[in-house]
């Protein structure tokens, strides 16, 4: 009785909060995948079965033949540090990512596979690049890299991988393609600026917005006349900026920017997979500024893979993770 009490007030503060679907499915999938990642393990240990399904579990998901299910639910570029630890660490060849069992944040529907949404089916002949000769691996701590110092870490180690296997979807470089000409965007005369705010606290401490500002303004004082492209999920963040920089700042106003503690992805939307798409696309934008400022946490660390370098890239932190 005590849980099921716990259970309808757990129900009642999601409602609240706006978060009650994010949650239900959330709920529901991380059993359904528990359950179907039981099943397949029992199956595979009948006679003759393991070599036909390939089934192998992983630590954010699990491989049946050269396809990986994700199963990790979280932000969506979480999910994707999450696949891509994965799927160096198995040593197989993979033709095909599927998150019908995971990445519930950013679906509308159960057991849809968005991960379609967002990235391209994986280049196959491109794959004998991730070959490694004379003994070597793939990095160990991949899932970890977001809250590291991203020049140490030995992210051109899988530059390779992340060619492969995220390629932005056709809808993501239509959204980039739009905001660019919308907004008047040069990335060669603009800085990059992703100030992660909102629930990002609970994991690292948050650097101040005047540290984020004062390495704006140092990015500035190099570049004759640039804009400054603000991806952020904080409106005093955008009223700081604009502040201190009048009519240099651009933000894209079809994302969302909640503020608050909850997480713009955590929170109910009518069209999540949407708002992950245009987040996504604002994201590489960023990553392709002639100079970025940016945080620390998993949308800073693909910015680094997708720009594929921490040249002209400032990374504000304040702990070591």
């Amino acid at each position: 009785m005590k849980k099921i009490l716990i259970f309808v007030d757990e129900v009642r503060s999601a409602i609240r909060e706006g978060t009650y679907r994010q949650n239900m499915k959330t709920y529901f999938l991380h059993r359904i995948a528990k359950l179907t990642v039981s099943i397949f393990s029992l199956i595979s240990k009948l006679p003759g079965i393991s070599g036909l399904l390939k089934f192998q579990p992983g630590k954010f998901g699990f491989f049946v033949r050269d396809t990986y299910f994700l199963t990790y639910n979280a932000g969506l570029l979480s999910c994707s540090t999450t696949t891509l630890s994965d799927i160096t660490a198995s040593g197989r060849k993979v033709t095909k990512i599927k998150s019908n069992f995971g990445m519930s944040l950013y679906k509308k529907w159960l057991l849809r596979n968005n991960w379609k949404s967002y990235f391209q089916t994986p280049i196959q002949t491109n794959s004998s690049k991730l070959v490694l000769t004379d003994g070597k691996t793939y990095p160990k701590d991949i899932h970890d890299w977001w809250g590291k110092d991203y020049a140490a870490i030995p992210f051109k180690d899988v530059l390779d991988a992340v060619g492969l296997y995220f390629r932005l979807s056709p809808k993501v470089l239509k959204l980039s393609d739009v905001f660019v000409e919308k907004y008047g965007i040069n990335l060669e005369e603009t800085i990059g600026v992703h100030y992660r705010g909102t629930d990002k606290q609970t994991e690292i401490e948050t650097p101040s917005l005047t540290e984020f500002i004062s390495h704006t303004r140092q990015f500035m004082q190099e570049m004759a006349n640039p804009k400054i492209l603000l991806l952020t999920d904080e409106p005093a963040v955008v009223n700081g900026f604009e502040g201190a920089f009048p009519k240099a700042v651009i933000t894209i106003s079809e994302l969302a920017t909640p503020g608050g503690s909850l997480g713009a992805h955590t929170r109910d939307s009518r069209e999540p997979e949407v708002q992950g798409q245009t987040f996504l696309a604002i994201l590489s934008l960023v990553s392709k500024c002639k100079k970025v400022v940016t945080h620390t946490g998993n949308g800073a660390l693909w910015e680094v893979l997708f720009r594929g370098s921490t040249d002209d890239l400032k990374q504000v932190r304040n702990q070591e993770l």
